[in-house]
C-alpha cells in the first residue's frame, strides 16, 4: 500500500510538472481591472490601442485583456493589431503596416466585476495559438470588437507597467477619421503571453518529464519489495 502511495506521489509530480510544462510565460502584465471606468468604447468605429515592451525576443502565443459588453447585444468577433510603431495618422489606410493583425471569435467568459453604467458586464477576453515573432522593444496593441448596433469598453487599471502611462482612442466618425486621442490617466488591462527565445531556464519537454516520473515510480517500487 506504501508503494502505491509512492507511486501516485510520482504520478501527481508528473501532472504538475507537465502543466508547468506546458504554461506559456507572461511577457508582459499592464494590471486587471481596477480604479475608475471611462467607459471608452472599444467598438464599431473605434479602436482603444496601448502599448506594452518586450525585454527580449519572444514568441507571442496568447493575448488576454477584459472588456464590459452589453448583455443585450451578441458578440461577433474582435479585431487586433499589433504595431512597431505608433499610427498617427487620422487615415487607418496610411498607417504603417502592423507586424500582426487578425479578426478573431476571442474566447470569452463573465468575470464577475462590477457593472458599469448599469448595463455593462465584465468579461475575460482571450485569443490564443497566435505565432508571432517580435525582436524587444515597444509595441502598440490596437483592439475593437463588434456587437451589431452595440458597444464595449476596454477596461482601465491603475497598473502602470506600460511604457507610458496613457492610452488611445482612434475614432472613423461618420464625416471621416479622427486623430488619434490620448488620455494620459487611462491604462488598459491586458496582459501578453508567450515563450522568450532564447529562453533563459528551458523546462524540459513533457516526455522527458514523464520518463522522469516513470523511473522514480520503479525505484520507489523497488525499494518497498
Amino acid at each position: 500500500m506504501q508503494a502505491l502511495r509512492h507511486l501516485f506521489a510520482a504520478a501527481g509530480l508528473l501532472a504538475v510538472c507537465t502543466h508547468a510544462a506546458l504554461a506559456d510565460p507572461v511577457l508582459f502584465d499592464n494590471g486587471s481591472f481596477s480604479g475608475s471606468q471611462e467607459g471608452r468604447n472599444a467598438s464599431g468605429l473605434h479602436w482603444v490601442i496601448d502599448d506594452f515592451f518586450l525585454a527580449a525576443s519572444s514568441v507571442v502565443t496568447a493575448i488576454e485583456w477584459t472588456q464590459h459588453d452589453d448583455l443585450r447585444l451578441p458578440y461577433d468577433f474582435t479585431e487586433l493589431a499589433i504595431f512597431a510603431t505608433f499610427p498617427t495618422s487620422a487615415n487607418p489606410w496610411s498607417w504603417p503596416p502592423p507586424v500582426a493583425s487578425f479578426t478573431v471569435a476571442a474566447t470569452r467568459t463573465p468575470n464577475g466585476t462590477p457593472v458599469i453604467f448599469q448595463f455593462l458586464h465584465g468579461f475575460d477576453y482571450v485569443v490564443s495559438g497566435l505565432s508571432i515573432n517580435l525582436e524587444p522593444g515597444t509595441y502598440w496593441l490596437a483592439i475593437r470588437s463588434q456587437f451589431p448596433g452595440g458597444g464595449a469598453t476596454w477596461d482601465q487599471t491603475t497598473g502602470m507597467a506600460a511604457t507610458i502611462p496613457g492610452r488611445y482612442q482612434f475614432t472613423d466618425t461618420g464625416g471621416g477619421p479622427e486623430p488619434p486621442r490620448f488620455y494620459p490617466l487611462e491604462n488598459s488591462a491586458f496582459r501578453v503571453l508567450g515563450t522568450p527565445s532564447p529562453s533563459p531556464s528551458p523546462v524540459p519537454e513533457p516526455p522527458a518529464v514523464v520518463y522522469l516520473a516513470l523511473a522514480l515510480g520503479i525505484l520507489v517500487l523497488r525499494r518497498a519489495s
